[in-house]
């Protein structure tokens, strides 16, 4: 099973510094542990974004407008792709592939339509929409896109009252030193206590 997971810190110039700081400190503190014969960490992979690389941007007002935009081009021009997924969420172009060859190149070719549409608005990452969500930021391997920051930023206030409301549930920690820090839920952060802090995202495996 997979899950979604934040940290949060203080070290790094840049986003790219701060993923790879996060991966580190989790990777130092045995969040992940596969190869122990007798213990194990909280997961057994994980990866910077993956399953939730975009999260933060899907929270802010203008990506649920380009949504809802994306939403209708896809209904009008492509409906079969939304006939067979159980939410529209990804708009039957993420997270899901057909095994109909006719539907997948109807896919490909929604893809490269939304692709257009992100583009043209002069979006500085990747659309949420269209990112592979197992090829992130690997544990210590950097292959993702040096250009989808939003994985790792320090939040607004406007971003973070969002997300303690749509994953109020969700663990995060806030880092403390390279050797502790203090696991809570979401819900239960205080803006004060992070706004200067890195808020990167992690899907981990269980």
């Amino acid at each position: 099973m997979h899950s979604v997971y934040i940290v949060f810190h203080d070290n790094g110039d840049s986003s790219i510094q701060a993923k790879n700081e996060a991966i580190s400190w989790l990777d130092e503190n045995g969040f992940s542990n596969p190869h122990s014969f007798y213990g194990h960490g909280k997961a057994d992979w994980f990866v910077v974004g993956g399953r939730w690389s975009g999260m933060f941007t899907e929270l802010s007002d203008e990506y649920q407008r380009f949504h809802e935009r994306a939403k209708n081009f896809i209904k009008e021009n492509y409906p079969e792709l939304l006939a067979d997924t159980f939410s529209d969420e990804g708009l039957g172009i993420r997270g899901v592939s057909f095994g109909n060859k006719e539907t997948s190149k109807k896919q490909k070719k929604a893809k490269e339509k939304i692709k257009e549409m992100w583009d043209k608005e002069g979006n500085k990452t990747s659309c949420p929409l269209l990112r592979d969500s197992c090829g992130r930021w690997i544990v210590g391997i950097d292959n993702a896109p040096k250009e989808d920051i939003d994985d790792a930023q320090k939040l607004d206030k406007d971003i973070f009252e969002k997300l303690k409301k749509e994953y109020g549930d969700i663990e995060v920690v806030v880092v403390t030193d390279a050797f502790g820090g203090e696991e809570r839920l979401m819900k239960d952060i205080d803006y004060e206590e992070i706004k200067d802090k890195w808020a990167v995202v992690i899907d981990y495996h269980f």
